[in-house]
């Protein structure tokens, strides 16, 4: 009786450690960039691999084949799971409707089970990144930094940050209210806002970027944020006097940003804060002015590199009207990051 009891205590472990095993091969699979449905796929490579629990192995004999039970277990293979995965990724941004506007969306899903473990329970391990596995920085956003994000349409843009850096220090905001959020991009900003929950990361709506107290509202118990970031300001229009129009958001946007961006006499710990406003290269936005608009509000540039959107998983692109027509692709898009001037 003792030696049936210990056989089937170290079939109950083999069990659990078989399944821990599966799960860390989805949680892997999903934090290499893989995303939901390759996550899935693993998981499936993962118990194929592991095979059919084989009438040899502990835990196999029935209650009364006592013979089974006295033989010396034998030990399991162990499980290796390879992944092909690729790191390619769906990639979103949305333009602005009114003074503060709208960006970059969507993303993240809801309720894929792997292995025990749904896809947003990744996300939610380690703060949405799995510990040594993911890079600690996406573009220009560091894991340490506290970080607000304004604009965001379909909050896919957010989700996938939040997926590469963990979300505890990540408030992402739409200048449309929560209700509008939901009637314009649905299913798509539920599972974003839903990731970026469980990553720990905050979302705020009815945000204005140009009002240096809707970003106060954004703090919460931290002192000011290290880093801002503005994906696809767009006011809408082509014309002359849209120019004019935007150039006067990002105007106010830089103006506001100076109130709630760290500096070394508020934290003296932390590098200056930093502004970081993704557009398109093309002829239009270039004749924004971009610089020259943050120089008149006191900042500098100080690097600039392309979008990157294989950065953040799941990032959809959603324009602030989706009914209006497809959103631009962001190949051509380029990251500028300003420091206030010394």
């Amino acid at each position: 009786m003792a030696r049936k009891g210990k056989a089937r205590g170290v079939a109950a472990l083999e069990k659990k450690r078989s399944k821990e095993q599966l799960a860390t091969a989805a949680r892997l699979a999903a934090a290499k960039g893989g995303f939901f449905a390759k996550a899935q796929l693993v998981a499936r490579e993962a118990r194929r691999a592991q095979g059919p629990e084989r009438a040899d192995q502990p835990g196999a004999a029935g209650p009364g084949d006592a013979q089974g039970a006295g033989k010396v277990p034998k030990k399991k293979r162990k499980l290796h799971v390879k992944s092909k995965l690729g790191s390619s990724a769906p990639s979103s941004m949305a333009s602005s409707r009114r003074s503060g506007g709208g960006g970059s969306g969507g993303g993240g899903g809801a309720g894929l089970v792997v292995a025990g473990a749904t896809v947003l329970d990744v996300v939610a391990t380690s703060g949405g990144s799995v510990a040594g596995i993911n890079p600690k920085a996406a573009g220009p956003y560091r894991s340490q930094d506290r970080i607000l994000l304004v604009g965001e349409g379909n909050f896919s843009f957010a989700a996938g940050l939040s997926t590469i850096i963990g979300g505890s220090r990540l408030v992402a905001s739409s200048l449309d209210t929560r209700q509008e959020v939901m009637e314009k991009y649905g299913m798509e900003a539920i599972g974003s806002l839903q990731a970026l929950r469980l990553a720990r990361g905050k979302a705020h709506h009815g945000i204005d970027a140009t009002k240096a107290e809707d970003l106060r509202s954004c703090l919460g118990q931290v002192a000011a944020f290290d880093t801002i970031g503005f994906n696809f300001p767009h006011l809408g229009g082509a014309t002359a006097e849209a120019v004019d129009a935007n150039r006067a958001m990002l105007r106010g946007f830089f103006a506001a940003c100076k109130q709630v961006l760290a500096t070394k006499s508020s934290d003296p710990k932390s590098r200056p804060g930093r502004v970081a406003v993704t557009l398109r290269s093309t002829s239009f936005y270039e004749s924004w002015g971009l610089e020259n608009l943050a120089r008149e509000e006191g900042f500098r540039l100080l690097e600039t590199f392309p979008f990157e959107k294989e950065h953040y998983p799941g990032y959809q692109e959603a324009r602030t009207n989706p009914a209006a027509r497809a959103s631009p692709g962001t190949e051509a898009a380029t990251t500028r990051v300003f420091v206030t001037k010394k």
